[in-house]
């Protein structure tokens, strides 16, 4: 091979590696910033075929969900994912730090222009809700991810988050 097609092999061989090293960075930073997100969505493949009235939040970490289902079709989607649910003996909190992101920006600007206690409270009491009479699991991972289902039964009202960390 002479020295001219060395070279010629040589440069062509690095576009190739540049090109698929740029394709694989794009492809990356797609799925990893990738949010999907709704209001009022009538199905998600993810969430059970009898859910309605969903409000999500999608991301390549982070699966948060609230919607209407009747309490047997989520209990059969707990199980699905592997989780039986417990009944609820004392109220339980549930926290929405995704899909209610809108809900508590006005407490997020306030304690940017001036931190306090007051606020971060504030700001994490408009992403709870309290359940009384329902059913719920939890099961945390040491890196406090891990997955959250919580059920409504006077709103018939499904929460399900996920987490990796």
């Amino acid at each position: 091979m002479t020295k001219r097609r060395k070279t010629i092999v040589i440069v062509i061989c690095t576009l190739i590696a540049i090109v698929m090293a740029l394709g694989s960075c794009a492809f990356l930073h797609h799925e990893f910033t990738t949010v999907d997100k709704g209001v009022n969505v009538k199905s998600v493949s993810w969430l059970p075929a009898g859910a309605s009235s969903m409000t999500f939040y999608k991301a390549i970490f982070i699966r948060e969900a609230r919607f209407n289902i009747s309490e047997k079709e989520f209990v059969d989607f707990a199980k699905k994912e592997g989780f039986l649910l417990e009944e609820i003996i004392a109220p339980a909190t549930a926290r929405c730090s995704f899909i209610d992101r809108e809900k508590w920006k006005q407490f997020e600007i306030q304690f940017d222009k001036n931190p306090n206690v007051e606020t971060c409270e504030a700001m994490i009491k408009a992403m709870e809700w309290t359940i009384k009479d329902g059913l719920f699991f939890e099961k945390r991972y040491r890196n406090n991810g891990g997955y959250i289902f919580a059920y409504d039964r006077g709103k018939s009202l499904g929460y399900y988050q996920w987490a990796h960390h």
